[in-house]
């Protein structure tokens, strides 16, 4: 559901000596070019190089990545900066570093930053066979112990913006504001689902969220994406390979759960109330604006902003413009 963002200007001083390797071996014969392109494939690999660049930006705002045990969990995460504790929960697609960079590097300059991977995305695993909601909550709460951390404000996108709207509703004695991107939280029912299923022509979402193939991989993108940047075929096999090929099992099983409580979601323990931002992309096929104005509509304490132009993923397609509204709404700003 998250973008796969095409590489930046800052990401092309590896992919330039990859681009060497490919341009090399068009002067040479076709098996030679061909045998030599796919033997660089592993060092070439846009995935790590994006990954190895944001996680130097993150760095240079002081974060840190590190990895913790906590029980049956394991969990990484990136930690950094001063001020009051900002969570920030990512959804499928694409792990934590991938979906929050431009946030964190933001966020870090005012407010503490904590941002996992969840479990069964990126570093994060665990022994348990449970993929419920309720798992993932309970990893984050020890996270935050952990890191003594008593009260936090929350920051969640689709999967994560409906962990965000459980985290805050079952233990409101931890969350100060929440902020939930294109996510509907508990006003999400099984025909929703239905719907969703119709509009995208498949029997089971994860189909579209947990591609298997290059073309899955590039209509993941462009669900996510207003403007989806072209993507070579041999940089899809790279997304493929490094976020695709583990954890397909658990991933689904994510998904699967939270299609079964969607007919009792609103019979969870808890509610609500804290000070809450939505923040909608207008074009959003998954998770249509709708249901952002029906969240809003059940919230007491909840204000909905739209941005134009965006689809899926509004906090990396605008993250300029995402980001002060954010940090506006955290500062209390009215």
């Amino acid at each position: 559901m998250d973008p796969l963002r095409a590489p930046s200007d800052n990401d092309h001083g590896a992919a330039k000596m990859c681009l060497a390797v490919r341009i090399q071996t068009g002067r040479r014969s076709s098996v030679l070019a061909l045998m030599t392109a796919l033997s660089s494939l592993s060092a070439c690999n846009i995935v790590r190089i994006q990954e190895r660049s944001m996680a130097r930006k993150l760095e240079r705002r002081g974060l840190q990545q590190h990895d913790t045990s906590l029980g049956e969990d394991r969990l990484r995460y990136w930690e950094g900066g001063d001020g009051p504790p900002v969570l920030l929960l990512h959804g499928f697609g694409a792990h934590a570093i991938f979906q929050w960079t431009p946030q964190a590097r933001a966020l870090a300059q005012s407010f503490r930053v904590v941002m996992p991977d969840l479990l069964w995305f990126g570093g994060s695993s665990s022994t348990l066979a449970d993929y419920s909601l309720d798992h993932q909550l309970t990893a984050l709460l020890a996270l935050l112990d952990h890191l003594g951390i008593e009260r936090v404000h929350v920051i969640g996108v689709s999967y994560g913006g409906l962990l965000a709207y459980e985290l805050a509703a079952i233990h409101p004695q931890r969350v100060e504001r929440v902020v939930i991107v294109d996510s509907p939280g508990r006003v999400y029912k099984r025909e929703d689902y239905q719907a969703l299923l119709t509009r995208f022509e498949v029997e089971d979402f994860g189909e579209v969220l947990v591609p298997d193939t290059r073309a899955e991989v590039e209509r993941l993108l462009a669900i996510a994406s207003y403007r989806p940047p072209p993507l070579p075929g041999w940089a899809a096999d790279s997304v493929l390979e490094e976020l695709y090929s583990k954890n397909q099992r658990e991933q689904r099983g994510l998904l699967q759960a939270v299609v079964a409580e969607a007919d009792t979601a609103s019979e969870r323990p808890g509610a609500l109330t804290q000070p809450t931002l939505l923040v909608w992309g207008r074009e959003d096929p998954i998770f249509p604006l709708g249901l952002g104005e029906r969240l809003e509509a059940s919230l007491p304490a909840a204000e909905l902003v739209v941005l134009d132009e965006a689809r899926h993923a509004p906090n990396v397609e605008h993250a300029r413009e995402f980001n002060a509204l954010v940090e506006a709404f955290l500062r209390g700003d009215e």
